[in-house]
C-alpha cells in the first residue's frame, strides 16, 4: 500500500518565499501521522515575529490527525487523502504552507522516522549531529562546511538591517526625544503599493512611513525569486510614493568565497537594478549618514506628527 507525506513549512513573506520546515505529515488512506519541532528557536529567529500561532497550529495538526483526516477543517469524503491534501496546497497563500504529498512505499510509521530525519532540523539535535561529524571526518574536507557556516542568509541580513536602522534612528532622535523611538520605529512594517501589500524588514512610520528599509545578502547565492521581488515591492511602493525613500541593505559578497566572481555579477545587476528603481543601496556602516541625509529636512515635522496622536 501507498504511503505519502507532505513537509510543513512556514512562510513569513510569501512574496519573498523564504521558508522554513515546522512538521512533516506522513498517511495513507487509513492513518495520519504528524511530527513538529520539539524547539522552536530557531523558527522565532526566522520569522522574527510572534509565533505563537504556529505552535496554536500544531496542536491543532495532532488532533486532527488523530482522527485520521489530514488538516484543521478536513472531512472525510469519498475524495483520497492525498487529493484533498493537494487541492490544499494549490490554493492556500498562508504563512502555513504544505508541500505536494510525495508517495513512498514504506509504512507510515518508518515514512515519518526518516522524513523526521531528512527534513525536521531540531537545534539541540543539529548540535549533537554537528560535533559527531567533525569526529568523523578528515580536517581538510570540514573546511568547507566551517567556512559555509560564517556566511549570512537572508534572516541575518534582515537582522542587520533591523538593528543598524533602529542605532541610528535613535542616536538621530537624541537623547532628548528617546521616548518617541518605540512609536516611530517599525519591525516588519506592511504597507500598501499600487497593486497590493508589501512588507519591509523597518520602517521608521507614524500613519504614514517616512523611509523603509530591507536587507538582502550576497553572502550566499539569493534566490532569483527574492531579488524579483524586492524589485516589485521597491516598484510598486514608489509608484504610490515616488519620494519615499527606500533603502536596500546589503551584505556583499566575501571577496574569499569560491563562487565570489559570480556572487559580485549577481550583486551588481542587481543593486544597479534597485537604483534604477529608486531606491538607496547601502551597507551597515552608511546607515547613520543615510537616516541623517533623509530625516533632517523633516525632523520637526516627525517630532509633531508622535505629539499628534
Amino acid at each position: 500500500m501507498v504511503s505519502r507525506y507532505s513537509i510543513i513549512q512556514y512562510v513569513p513573506n510569501p512574496i519573498a518565499n523564504e521558508r522554513i520546515n515546522i512538521g512533516v505529515v506522513a498517511f495513507s488512506d487509513q492513518e495520519v501521522r504528524v511530527q513538529f519541532l520539539s524547539n522552536w528557536e530557531r523558527v522565532r529567529n526566522f520569522g522574527m515575529e510572534n509565533i505563537d500561532f504556529l505552535t496554536n497550529f500544531a496542536a491543532r495538526m495532532k488532533e486532527t490527525a488523530s482522527r485520521g483526516l489530514m488538516f484543521p477543517g478536513d472531512e472525510e469524503s469519498e475524495i483520497p487523502k492525498h487529493e484533498r491534501l493537494t487541492e490544499i496546497v494549490r490554493g492556500w497563500r498562508n504563512s502555513i504552507q504544505f508541500t505536494e504529498p510525495h508517495p513512498s512505499l514504506a509504512d507510515v510509521d518508518k515514512l515519518l522516522h526518516d522524513i523526521v530525519e531528512d527534513f525536521l532540523v531540531d537545534p539541540h539535535n543539529s548540535l549533537i549531529n554537528r560535533d559527531k561529524s567533525y569526529k568523523d571526518i578528515a580536517i581538510n574536507s570540514s573546511i568547507p562546511s566551517l567556512y559555509k557556516s560564517k556566511l549570512r542568509d537572508r534572516q541575518q541580513a534582515a537582522r542587520v538591517a533591523t538593528s543598524s536602522v533602529k542605532e541610528a534612528f535613535k542616536n538621530w532622535l537624541g537623547q532628548e526625544n528617546q521616548e518617541q523611538f518605540k512609536t516611530l520605529i517599525k519591525q516588519k512594517y506592511e504597507l500598501y503599493g499600487k497593486r497590493e501589500k508589501f512588507k519591509f524588514d523597518v520602517a521608521v512610520a507614524n500613519g504614514n512611513p517616512y523611509l523603509l528599509a530591507q536587507g538582502l545578502s550576497f553572502e550566499i547565492n539569493p534566490p532569483e525569486n527574492s531579488l524579483q521581488a524586492l524589485s516589485w515591492s521597491i516598484e510598486n511602493v514608489k509608484k504610490c510614493n515616488q519620494d519615499l525613500p527606500i533603502a536596500v541593505i546589503t551584505l556583499p559578497p566575501k571577496e574569499d568565497s569560491p563562487d565570489y566572481l559570480e556572487r559580485q555579477n549577481i550583486y551588481e545587476q542587481s543593486t544597479a537594478n534597485y537604483l534604477d528603481l529608486g531606491a538607496d543601496v547601502l551597507q551597515e556602516d552608511q546607515v547613520p549618514d543615510w537616516i541623517e541625509q533623509k530625516l533632517n529636512p523633516i525632523k520637526q515635522k516627525i517630532l509633531e506628527s508622535v505629539h499628534q496622536t
